[in-house]
């Protein structure tokens, strides 16, 4: 039993960084680089459902 509350607490720490990671790209490329709106809708779209499944691992598992 504790290894699946192992390996459910990486898989929420693998999805916030991704989750932060994409929302940070989408912030920089809407910015910095000018990236289409279409590009940036995605990665911070990404990035906000990744977090909200990190939250929801972390409410099922801890």
């Amino acid at each position: 039993m504790h290894y699946f509350i192992f390996l459910a607490y990486l898989l929420g720490l693998m999805a916030m960084l991704a989750g932060v990671s994409s929302i940070a790209y989408g912030f920089y490329g809407m910015t910095v680089k000018k990236r289409s709106k279409t590009a940036v809708l995605f990665s911070l779209s990404f990035g906000f459902i990744m977090l909200a499944l990190t939250f929801t691992l972390f409410k099922l598992f801890c």
